[in-house]
């Protein structure tokens, strides 16, 4: 009752309580925001809602009745920035969904503050109503709190694997308060030493195009006195790649970018290197499309993100081979109660060599450790061969085609990894957490299905549903400086030779 709105103007509404039902206060309340939201659409900013309850204590009944006043109409007068002392007034304002001299809404209001708070640049975001000059204008304060933007680490750390890891890492998320994303990262230890320099532009030339820019070297050396199933050689790959993005609807956003790598391998045998671990450099455009409706890009705790991509090397853009890469990813996050977040990461790709050769072993699926499947050796898990009858096998001697194969891991064209995730605040005001995960993955050789267990493990194991499970905890914490982890994996089906447990260490938010 009260100011009601036109028929034309008041949508479908139904209340969250009807007749007979049990009366609960907390529906109420949420009556009265959807009420709110309704003439905030409207472009009434400042209406007020008093809900009347006349009880009947007799019958144990209460009737419910919403008076509404819904004051002035009004348009935006101006916006005004409060809080940004390092970030541009456009870094915030580019995000907005509300300008002025547009009709006041509500909704626009909630997704302002939303898309202001998903930049990843701070800590709380907040949207004022203020009266303007006159009874048919408003003014907006957006209020933010900025997060710490630049964090330089240097450390070292433990692994089981690969004993000492020293790292070096260098990240500005807001670089000169311009929305720019900045990092650079270095690895050592005596399995792998990288280097990676990104670059991130999410409003290129203040477009609504993004722009990314990323290069990297690693080195990977194998050694069959670290693990029995790593053939011994070295590789050296290095590389660039570009990318533009441009959103064409709310959450959804599209990609086209180009990719250059050049793998080189030394040490192994002369047949070794005809075969599976043979020198390459690809050139190769990519097509992505993306879904985002996270609430913060770098630590969501609600939210879906999808990103489905195919990638094509080939001898017309100057590549070595032809290579067919499809690749899948979905992130669900949910929070629980009590600051509790529940994280769910899956990845699945495929890839194959479109003149029907063996693919080279660097363009291989090879699974385990950080980021894959944890408790597992690092790129412990996947196919020993490509099938019983290949001549892509590697012999023993390097020249009998009929010797026993090496049981050495070359990967699959083919994987999955899933990873569950409980991250649960200890110290809120340290971002001090305990998380607890539970990972599964696998990759299976050309000839193989997905989730069916490897010919070549058959007689050794189970492997429910054909995945290397394992599950642990781990500490993480977000220091000024930047977010650490600490974590334990324990292999739920452990192979001969591999360890009760894993410990990694690393420079970085997990997913």
């Amino acid at each position: 009752t009260g100011d009601t709105l036109d028929s034309g103007e008041m949508p479908d509404f139904s209340f969250s309580q009807s007749e007979g039902d049990w009366y609960k206060h907390t529906l109420m309340i949420r009556d009265v925001e959807k009420i709110k939201a309704i003439y905030g659409d409207e472009g009434y900013p400042f209406v007020k809602i008093y809900p009347d309850r006349v009880l009947d204590d007799d019958n144990k009944i209460v009737s419910m009745r919403f008076i509404i006043e819904k004051g002035s109409k009004c348009r935006i007068e101006r916006i005004d920035i409060a809080g940004n002392d390092r970030s541009r007034d456009k870094v915030i304002r580019r995000e907005l969904v509300l300008y002025e001299g547009n009709l006041y809404s509500y909704t626009g209001q909630k997704r302002s503050e939303a898309r202001v708070q998903r930049t990843g640049f701070y800590d709380s975001v907040n949207i004022e109503i203020k009266e303007g000059s006159s009874p048919n204008l408003v003014k907006l304060l957006v209020t933010v709190e900025e997060r710490r933007s630049g964090t330089f680490n240097v450390g070292a750390g433990f692994s089981t694997f690969e004993s000492f890891v020293f790292n070096a890492r260098i990240d500005q998320n807001n670089f000169l308060g311009y929305g720019q994303n900045i990092s650079l990262m270095g690895q050592a230890s005596k399995l792998k030493k990288e280097i990676n320099l990104s670059f991130f532009e999410p409003y290129f030339l203040d477009e609504n195009l993004s722009f990314s820019a990323s290069f990297f070297y690693r080195y990977l050396n194998y050694d069959s006195s670290v693990w029995e199933y790593y053939a011994d050689y070295k590789q050296n790959s290095y590389g660039f790649s570009l990318t533009f993005g441009i959103p064409f609807w709310r959450y959804f956003r599209a990609y086209t970018g180009y990719r250059l790598r050049k793998v080189d391998i030394s040490g192994a045998t002369e047949h070794q290197m005809n075969r599976l671990y043979r020198d390459i450099f690809t050139s190769s455009l990519e097509f992505m499309l993306s879904f985002d409706n996270r609430d913060d890009r770098m630590f969501a705790t609600k939210g879906v993100y999808i990103l489905g991509g195919v990638e094509l090397a080939h001898r017309y853009f100057g590549s070595d081979e032809d290579i067919l890469k499809l690749d899948f990813n979905f992130r669900f996050y949910q929070g629980l109660f009590w600051g509790i977040v529940f994280k769910t990461n899956i990845e699945t790709a495929y890839t194959r060599h479109l003149q029907n050769e063996s693919l080279p072993f660097s363009e291989r699926f090879r699974l385990g450790g950080m980021f894959s499947v944890r408790g597992y050796p690092f790129y412990s898990i996947g196919p020993r061969h490509d099938d019983s009858s290949s001549k892509y096998n590697v012999p023993i001697d390097g020249k009998d085609p009929t010797s026993t194969t090496y049981p050495y891991v070359i990967g699959g064209n083919k994987k999955f990894v899933i990873n569950n995730e409980l991250e649960i605040p200890i110290v809120k005001e340290m971002r001090l957490n305990l998380v607890g995960f539970i990972d599964a993955g696998n990759a299976w050789a050309r000839d193989e299905n997905m989730f069916y267990i490897n010919e070549q493990y058959k007689d050794e194991y189970d492997l429910p549903l054909g995945l290397f499970w394992s599950a642990g905890f781990g500490i993480r914490w977000v220091t000024p400086i930047a977010p650490l982890s600490f974590e334990w994996g324990f292999p739920l089906t452990p192979r001969p030779g591999d360890p009760k447990f894993q410990f990694e260490f690393n420079i970085k938010n997990s997913f």
